[in-house]
């Protein structure tokens, strides 16, 4: 081994030993597991659509608590792992520093807790929220959530008027005359009836080919 490698093994050595290296490990295993199983949930391609956008929903609420009101409790787990490894932890009051910490290299006067609160932690969980609300915006949720209404599963178990009547008046407005979306609620109650009165005898349903309202839904994929 020669020095250059020497040299670069060390440098990296001491990286992996850093406060900060330690900081950014924590905080992403804390964050990817509040994400854990959002993620299982989307592997399994909309199988429990509802599910799954109730645990976007958790996940966005958990993210939003950490960042809010985690802090001082997430900064104080992180020194028992440090005084474990022997790992230096550094003066939170003290003024952090850039580069090779010559003044004249520092651009803002601030603690080094204010760099690890803002410019790490709360950067970090923002990006995170970010990701999820581009993926997942309000409508979006809102129209597989109501679409769940219209899932045959368990025998159309979700079958709810109130939920369909919102999702064609709110998502489908021009797929229907203002006539029919007056008449829809009357006919979706006589419809429940219908349905629900027949699946005794174990008929199967067509009522889901009366509507073309799940052709946007399966437009959406969680690829």
């Amino acid at each position: 081994m020669n020095s250059n490698i020497r040299g670069e093994a060390k440098y990296e050595y001491k990286d992996l030993r850093s406060f900060e290296f330690v900081f950014i490990l924590l905080l992403l295993h804390k964050v990817l597991g509040i994400s854990d199983m959002l993620c299982q949930a989307l592997q399994l391609k909309s199988q429990d659509i509802l599910k799954a956008m109730n645990l976007v929903s958790t996940t966005k609420m958990l993210l939003q608590k950490l960042g809010e009101s985690e802090w001082d409790t997430f900064l104080e787990s992180i020194v028992p792992f440090c005084e474990r490894y022997k790992i230096d932890v550094p003066n939170m009051n003290a003024r952090h520093m850039e580069g090779t910490k010559c003044s004249c290299q520092q651009k803002d006067n601030i603690t080094v807790e204010h760099y690890y609160h803002f410019s790490i932690f709360i950067a970090v969980i923002d990006y995170q929220l970010i990701e999820l609300n581009n993926r997942f915006p309000g409508q979006t949720i809102e129209l597989l959530t109501l679409s769940m209404a219209l899932s045959p599963i368990n025998v159309f178990n979700s079958f709810d008027v109130d939920e369909i009547f919102t999702l064609a008046n709110k998502f489908y407005s021009e797929d229907f005359s203002k006539n029919d979306i007056e008449d829809l609620r009357r006919q979706l109650k006589i419809g429940c009836s219908w349905l629900f009165g027949i699946s005794e005898f174990g008929f199967s349903f067509g009522i889901m080919s009366t509507f073309s309202w799940n052709k946007k839904v399966r437009a959406i994929h969680f690829d």
